[in-house]
C-alpha cells in the first residue's frame, strides 16, 4: 500500500508548522529607549517551547495503587540570539539582570535614583509560532519572567560567523494559546 502525502495532508488539516517561523516579543524596560527592541525577531537564531510536567502522586488503598496528577512544574526557557553590531540586545539583557541584583552599590539607575520595589524586575513576554503566510498561529505567554543566565558570546578572529549568545529565563508559569491576532 502506497502513501500519498498530499492526500494525507489534505485529510489532516493542511500545512505543518515550520520550526523556523517564530518570533520573540521582548518585554519593554520603559527607562531604556533602545531602537532594536521593536525588531528583535530578526535577531533570534533558535529557541523552543519550554517543557512543563505534572508530578505523579501515588497512593494505595486495599492493596491497589492509584495515581493522580500533582503539582505542575515549568522548565526554564532558553533563546539563542544573534548579537547586533551596536550591542543593544546584550546591553538590554544586562540592564535587566542589573535590576535583579546590582553589583555596583550606591549608584543611580538610568539617571534616576535606585529603589525598585520588591520583584519589580518581573516581565511578561511572548514567543509566537507563525504560519506559512507569516501570521501568528500559536503563542507562548511567559508570566513573570526574568533572565536567569546570559551566556558567553564567543569572539574569534578566525571565524566569519555572527556572534551569538544564549539567554535563559526563569518564569512563574507559561500558557500556550492560539493567537487569533492577540500578539
Amino acid at each position: 500500500m502506497s502513501i500519498d502525502i498530499d492526500e494525507m495532508i489534505s485529510e489532516t488539516g493542511g500545512d505543518r508548522a515550520r520550526s523556523y517561523l517564530f518570533e520573540w516579543i521582548l518585554p519593554a524596560i520603559p527607562e531604556l529607549n533602545i531602537p532594536l527592541i521593536a525588531n528583535t525577531k530578526y535577531y533570534v537564531k533558535a529557541s523552543s517551547f519550554p517543557e512543563s510536567a505534572v508530578e505523579e502522586l501515588t497512593t494505595y488503598w486495599q492493596g491497589q495503587q492509584y495515581k493522580a496528577g500533582g503539582s505542575r512544574r515549568f522548565g526554564d526557557w532558553t533563546v539563542t540570539v544573534q548579537s547586533d553590531s551596536e550591542g543593544y540586545l546584550r546591553f538590554f539583557c544586562d540592564v535587566w539582570m542589573h535590576e535583579i541584583h546590582t553589583v555596583i552599590p550606591n549608584i543611580t539607575r538610568y539617571g534616576k535614583a535606585s529603589g525598585l520595589t520588591s520583584f519589580g524586575y518581573f516581565r511578561d513576554q511572548a514567543f509566537v509560532l507563525n504560519d506559512n503566510e507569516g501570521d501568528t498561529s500559536l503563542g507562548l505567554y511567559l508570566h513573570n519572567s526574568w533572565p536567569k543566565n546570559i551566556g558567553a558570546m564567543n569572539l574569534d578572529y578566525d571565524s566569519n560567523d555572527i556572534a551569538t549568545f544564549d539567554i535563559t529565563f526563569a518564569y512563574e508559569y507559561h500558557v500556550i494559546v492560539p493567537t487569533f491576532g492577540l500578539f
